[in-house]
């Protein structure tokens, strides 16, 4: 019976583990989806006021997040892991890209423009230079120690498990 118990517990235990990181994991993937993958939209958008959109999203997900400060990174605190600079950044590509849009859509003629096109061109560049560093940025401030914990309470509640197993087999072994 204490054999069985103690079995039981281990998968309790296997699959709370499971869960703790399936959670984080689709979190991860929702920061990503708030954020990285807008800016992805808008480095192939076809017009100014499109990327703008996409943009303004990218910069709504950041602050959603609380991206707005602080570093990426756990021990180098670098300039390109300074989510305030990135954010910056992403403040000034997304008033750019809106006066681009301001004017593709007063004037449908200056979509035709070489100046438009290298202005489009430009912000392509920049948004695909911008290393935008959200999911390193969800792993040093939460995620990271979520999964550990996670770890580490499945590890302790496994090892009690095997104990648990353990003593059973020898309390039956002495009856």
């Amino acid at each position: 019976m204490k054999y069985a118990l103690g079995v039981l517990f281990a998968l309790v235990c296997i699959v709370m583990s499971a869960v703790l990181i399936f959670s984080c994991v689709n979190k991860q993937n929702t920061v990503r989806g708030d954020i990285s993958s807008y800016i992805d939209r808008a480095q192939v958008s076809a017009n100014a006021a499109d990327m703008a959109g996409y943009v303004t999203e990218a910069r709504l997900g950041m602050e959603r997040y609380e991206m707005t400060g602080g570093h990426a990174a756990l021990i180098w605190k670098r300039p390109d892991n300074d989510m305030a600079l990135i954010y910056a950044a992403v403040l000034s590509l997304e008033e750019r890209a809106v006066t681009q849009g301001d004017r593709f859509v007063n004037d449908p003629e200056y979509s035709t423009t070489t100046t438009y096109q290298v202005a489009l061109d430009d912000l392509r560049g920049a948004l695909r230079e911008l290393e935008m560093q959200d999911q390193a940025y969800y792993w040093r401030h939460g995620g990271l120690a979520q999964v550990a914990m996670a770890w580490i309470g499945a590890t302790g509640l496994i090892i009690i498990a095997i104990l648990a197993i353990i003593l059973g087999v020898v309390w039956q072994g002495r009856r």
